[in-house]
């Protein structure tokens, strides 16, 4: 077997994922979202960060992304961002081409962005002249693989706030920043007032399962028009099937004890990105990594 150390998203899913999507690939379902793995899905959402939350299924990370800037903004604004932020440097202008707004890039140290340094970017508010500051967008865990801690996402959030702005969390590998701080997920996130987030799953050992959680309520009106017209309304029941067996493959895979003792999902998605890893170093060893553990 080929392995490869290059990235977190190289490797393949887990057979038993695979052996999943093939018994639910019977019969017929509803597409859309009106389907019963994409309520199982939604409901895994609800028990992470709490019922009154709003959660989107889409195929594409990118996707994720621009849908959610799509949603926050308009054109005549800016967004502020890490000057290594992916959204900035990856994602080939899909910001600039979709939503139409300027993107930002303040200087980082290791990937972050402080409460200061943004409070610098922000003394242009009011004039006609320059693109009006609306959206900071975070990424959890960085670029370079540093974390934010909660404080330093406070203090980001309540600038943020102050101001009339926003904040963005692109959480593509959010399970392991949740790993990294030993903390529930939604206690750097929704509870710290971050507005909207996207959800990682494809870095995290599913495939093409990516979401956007909304807190900011204000947000919830139209998005289901808006992921149509954005090209993010994918075959439903199929995103959330894989999103739901992963959150069931939890029982299979090493535990990770963190300091919330309830079983929650980004513990779960953490898990199966480690066992991902897991498999390459198995077949290094010379052993199969289809191994049921």
């Amino acid at each position: 077997m080929d392995c490869t150390f290059a990235s977190d998203n190289t490797s393949g899913v887990h057979p038993k994922v695979m052996e999943a999507l093939n018994k639910a690939n019977v019969g017929a379902a509803e597409p859309y979202g009106d389907d019963p793995w994409t309520a199982e899905a939604e409901g895994c959402f609800k028990a992470l960060f709490g019922d009154d939350v709003d959660v989107f299924l889409v195929p594409l990370g990118t996707g994720a992304n621009v849908l959610g800037f799509n949603r926050m903004i308009r054109s005549w604004h800016s967004i502020l961002c890490s000057d290594m932020a992916h959204t900035h440097t990856s994602e080939s202008g899909a910001v600039e081409a979709v939503v139409g707004c300027e993107m930002t890039p303040i200087p980082s140290v290791h990937g972050k962005i402080s409460a200061g340094a943004l409070s610098a970017y922000l003394t242009d508010m009011g004039s006609p002249h320059h693109s009006q500051p609306g959206l900071v967008a975070l990424t959890q865990s960085t670029e370079v693989a540093t974390v934010y801690t909660p404080e330093e996402i406070k203090a980001i959030v309540d600038v943020a706030h102050a101001n009339g702005l926003f904040v963005h969390m692109d959480g593509a590998r959010i399970a392991n920043a949740a790993v990294a701080l030993g903390c529930d997920v939604r206690s750097f996130t929704k509870d710290l007032g971050v507005d909207m987030m996207s959800f990682g799953g494809t870095k995290n050992g599913m495939m093409m399962a990516e979401s956007v959680v909304v807190f900011n309520k204000d947000f919830v009106r139209d998005f289901v028009t808006l992921r149509k017209q954005n090209l993010q309304l994918a075959l439903e029941p199929l995103v959330s099937f894989r999103i739901r067996k992963v959150y069931d493959c939890h029982a299979r895979l090493p535990h990770i004890p963190l300091p919330n003792s309830s079983i929650v999902f980004h513990q779960k998605i953490a898990l199966f990105h480690g066992f991902s890893k897991q498999r390459r170093l198995l077949c290094n060893i010379g052993i199969d990594p289809n191994t049921d553990f």
